[in-house]
């Protein structure tokens, strides 16, 4: 990896630090940050505790972290396919209790075929879903050929449209209901508009043909590149 990217590693990391900071209280939580020169990756982890609300009401909270429950992010870094910008590699995003998971939001960018690039994981009952698994789940997937649902893959979006920190973040606040920090929401918004941004334009750098057919529609003029249009080429994979 050149010394920009793994500059731009770095950077990246401590703009995810900066949305965990604004977002969560930290209670103390420092990152682990590491890169290595060998293989072009960078790493960023953190398990962080998180709290409970004081009260029903809104942002009313305990400011103590609790001993049962903690979120743990996990980003790698390389090189995109041309080797000119930071691609992530591989990303989790975990609800945690204890040190076992509860839910997980996981990105593979070297996933095999058979399961989804993109996906989550959630550790419980299976229910009705469970007899269906055992029954129906080829012999490599251990874990759901016992009816264990944490075993299944379930796809969200792909290399370009899957969950993102933001929506993890909402998540844990939102709809779980831990504490944030006054004014997560306008946060995340901005961070995950940001995102939205970043992943548009590694969709159109995927098949350009589109987005010139959807700008020249718009009324812009758009003139191809003297050595042609360039080729499509998306990811393979869920």
């Amino acid at each position: 990896m050149p010394d920009r990217l793994h500059g731009g590693a770095q950077v990246f990391f401590r703009s995810v630090w900066d949305t965990l900071g604004k977002c969560l209280p930290l209670f103390g939580a420092v990152p682990v940050t590491l890169i290595y020169r060998e293989n072009d990756r960078a790493e960023f982890k953190v398990s962080i505790p998180l709290s409970f609300q004081a009260s029903a009401g809104r942002h009313m909270y305990s400011s103590r972290p609790s001993d049962l429950y903690s979120c743990y992010i996990s980003i790698e870094t390389c090189p995109n396919r041309d080797g000119d910008y930071l691609a992530v590699h591989s990303s989790q995003y975990a609800l945690r209790v204890g040190s076992a998971p509860i839910v997980r939001f996981e990105y593979d960018r070297d996933k095999s075929i058979a399961h989804p690039v993109a996906h989550i994981h959630f550790h419980g009952a299976g229910t009705w879903l469970s007899p269906a698994l055992m029954r129906n789940k080829p012999k490599q997937n251990k874990e759901a050929r016992q009816g264990k649902i944490e075993g299944i893959h379930f796809p969200v979006g792909g290399h370009r449209f899957r969950p993102s920190l933001e929506d993890f973040l909402f998540f844990l606040l939102g709809e779980c209901g831990f504490e944030g920090k006054t004014g997560w929401e306008n946060v995340i918004s901005r961070s995950r508009n940001e995102w939205m941004d970043i992943q548009l334009r590694a969709a159109v750098r995927d098949n350009p043909a589109v987005a010139v057919e959807k700008l020249r529609e718009l009324g812009y003029g758009v003139v191809e590149p003297e050595q042609g249009p360039v080729s499509y080429w998306r990811r393979a994979g869920w």
